[in-house]
C-alpha cells in the first residue's frame, strides 16, 4: 500500500507547507513556490517532497506486479522516473535554473505512467481498468492543456487529484488481485 502512503505523504506536504505561508494563494502562486529559495519554510515542502518520491519510486518498482507484461514493466520504469523528478522538484527548487523542467516533466512522466498501465490492462484483458485508466489520462491532458487555469497551483492540484483517483483504482486493483 505504498502508492496511498505517498499519496497521503504528498497532500500532508502541500496542506502543512499552505498553511505555515499565509501569504501563499493558490489563485496566483505555483505549488513549488512553498519550497523556493531563500524561503525560510522551504524546508517543509522540500523534505516532503524527497520522501514522498521515495515512497512513489519504491511503488512505482511495484507496478510491473499489477500485469505481468512488457507495457507493464515500461510503466514501471516510466513511473521511477516519475519518482525521481518529484525528488529533483525539491533538490533544484523555485528559483533555480532546472526547476521548471523537472517540475513539468514529472507531471508528464506521471501522465505517460497512467497512459502505459492502461494499455497493459487492457492487454491483460482488463477492460475496466484499462478503461478507466485512459479516461483519467485524457481528462489529465485535456483538462491541462484546453483549461485556463488561473494559477498553476490549481492546475497542479488538478493533475494531483487525477494522480490520487488512479492510484486508488490501482491499488484497489491490487487489494482484490494481491499483486
Amino acid at each position: 500500500m505504498l502508492g496511498p502512503l505517498a499519496l497521503i505523504m504528498a497532500w500532508a506536504t502541500i496542506i502543512v507547507s499552505i498553511t505555515v505561508n499565509p501569504w501563499f494563494n493558490l489563485y496566483k502562486n505555483a505549488l513549488s513556490d512553498l519550497g523556493a529559495v531563500g524561503l525560510e519554510t522551504n524546508y517543509i515542502f522540500n523534505t516532503g517532497l524527497i520522501l514522498t518520491g521515495i515512497v512513489f519510486a519504491i511503488y512505482a518498482g511495484f507496478l510491473e506486479r499489477v500485469s505481468r507484461n512488457r507495457v507493464s514493466a515500461m510503466a514501471s520504469g516510466i513511473a521511477i522516473l516519475s519518482a525521481a523528478h518529484l525528488i529533483m522538484i525539491a533538490v533544484f527548487p523555485s528559483g533555480t535554473e532546472p526547476h521548471k523542467f523537472v517540475s513539468l516533466e514529472f507531471f508528464l512522466l506521471a501522465a505517460a505512467t497512467i497512459f502505459f498501465m492502461s494499455i497493459s490492462f487492457y492487454v491483460d484483458g482488463k477492460k475496466f481498468y484499462g478503461t478507466s485508466s485512459m479516461i483519467i489520462f485524457l481528462v489529465g491532458i485535456l483538462g491541462s492543456a484546453l483549461i485556463d487555469w488561473p494559477s498553476t497551483a490549481l492546475l497542479e492540484i488538478y493533475d494531483i487529484i487525477l494522480l490520487t483517483i488512479w492510484t486508488t483504482l490501482v491499488s484497489y486493483y491490487c487489494i482484490r488481485k494481491e499483486c
